[in-house]
């Protein structure tokens, strides 16, 4: 995602939620680990994080619902896994 991406998608955030809330954030990627605990690991401990491979096992979906106090807070963890190669953020 550009600074521009992130710009309009803060924008639809501000205007489409009231804060704070709880966000579900929902990551998909081929299933290593590594990657899923590193995820996972970004969240609070009151953070529910639900995982769940694909038919073949090829892939991992991770849903996360964490509270967030503004929009800033969720495009801060779409900013972290942006540098995960193959990750599809939903």
């Amino acid at each position: 995602m550009q600074q521009t991406d992130f710009e309009a998608f803060r924008n639809s955030l501000v205007s489409q939620l009231e804060f704070p809330t709880i966000y579900m954030f929902k990551f998909i990627l081929k299933h290593e680990l590594r990657h899923a605990a590193q995820i996972e690991s970004w969240f609070d401990a009151d953070a529910v994080i639900q995982s769940r491979l694909s038919r073949n096992k090829q892939y991992i979906s991770i849903t996360v619902r964490q509270a967030v106090l503004n929009a800033d807070d969720i495009i801060y963890y779409y900013k972290k896994a942006q540098h995960i190669e193959g990750l599809i953020c939903l």
